[in-house]
């Protein structure tokens, strides 16, 4: 019987051991918006002023302070380095980047003058943020680098960091997939109304149709290039978090193979089914609703894709997600909507943040 106690009590012992040395990390992600209408030769046009510039920044720096995440992932952070390095400095983090999208440029000079966007990665110190690397997306972009650029067109990417805990190396995933119009029956029902009304010729209909066709393609694609490209360079069974702006609702394919590759929803395996998580919510987003607006339906130098694009911005979705491979699900302590919250009448990004916490054990 005293043997039996003590190796009852020696396995406990073991199992709280285990249970205290664990971490609870808390991750964001924000696509912060860039403010530009990607217009432009020598500058892209701006949305706002410097001023309110200023203070969507200060916004989201109080949040993220109030939240007090371990790792933040960031979307269209403009201009690189010099957003990330800030944030990261009055944070107290280190930080990676990779820039995504910035004209013709060697080093900070170039046009357009005011863009050098990309995505970050920052951590806590202690956590020791490594950069793992970066995959572009979208093939055909022309030269894209940190240090010297020279394109033309959108590109999009993944980048790649770790971070260590307890001694065991965890990977963290940033990506900003391609927006447009999605691979719903609505659109297509929109424009047959239009073709049907007399409004548009079949010509017209038929360019809406390669148009709309390349477009979820293409988004399609980078997801696909994104998880072979996890597959290859990341560690088998390393514990992976994949977030960012996906630009797919949760019932799209693209994130049927998101999940398909044994991936976890954080937001879906928290919540009820029936909980939307919008991320992007016209109804209460300020900046949605001042400069994503709709075009006039009878301008004929608007295409009817970018008319039904503009239809669709007013749609609310989720498409920012937190995803977690290799852990457990019970593992998944909470996800929660931040950054959803006016503040003097205005919202710190076009986009609501996604908040994830999740619970690492040590390496044995």
């Amino acid at each position: 019987m005293m043997r039996y106690k003590y190796w009852i009590s020696l396995i406990l012992l073991s199992f709280l051991s285990q249970l205290l040395s664990a971490q609870e990390l808390t991750f964001i992600t924000i696509n912060i918006w860039s403010g530009l209408d990607y217009m432009g030769t020598l500058k892209m046009g701006e949305y706002e002023s410097r001023k309110v510039r200023k203070a969507r920044y200060e916004s989201m720096l109080t949040e993220l302070k109030a939240h007090d995440p371990d790792v933040i992932a960031l979307n269209e952070a403009n201009p690189l380095p010099g957003y990330a390095r800030r944030l990261a400095r009055e944070l107290g983090y280190d930080y990676i980047y990779s820039v995504g999208m910035s004209g013709i440029k060697v080093g900070c000079f170039g046009i357009p003058v005011n863009f050098k966007e990309g995505d970050a990665i920052l951590a806590r110190k202690s956590l020791h943020l490594r950069k793992v690397g970066m995959k572009r997306l979208s093939p055909g972009a022309g030269l894209i680098s940190n240090c010297i650029s020279f394109h033309f067109a959108e590109s999009n990417q993944a980048l790649a960091g770790s971070i260590e805990i307890e001694g065991q190396r965890v990977y963290v995933v940033n990506t900003h997939l391609h927006a447009g119009v999605p691979d719903e029956e609505r659109w297509r029902w929109e424009a047959e109304m239009l073709r049907d009304s007399g409004s548009m010729t079949e010509e017209e209909y038929q360019n809406f149709l390669d148009t709309w066709q390349a477009s979820v393609v293409r988004r399609q694609d980078e997801t696909q290039v994104l998880l072979q490209w996890i597959r290859n360079v990341l560690p088998e069974a390393a514990p992976v978090v994949l977030m960012g702006d996906f630009n797919a609702e949760p019932n799209s394919e693209e994130i049927a193979w998101v999940l398909a590759d044994d991936y976890v929803d954080t937001w879906q395996e928290v919540h009820d089914p029936d909980s939307m998580g919008y991320t992007w919510e016209p109804k209460r987003n300020t900046n949605i609703q001042a400069f994503y607006t709709l075009p006039d339906p009878y301008d004929a130098s608007v295409s009817l894709y970018e008319k039904l694009d503009a239809l669709n911005t007013q749609v609310s979705r989720r498409i920012d997600y937190i995803f977690v491979g290799n852990v457990p699900v019970e593992y998944i302590q909470r996800s929660e909507i931040v950054f959803d919250e006016a503040v003097a009448g205005q919202h710190p990004s076009d986009h609501f943040g996604l908040l994830a916490t999740i619970r690492f054990e040590p390496s044995r």
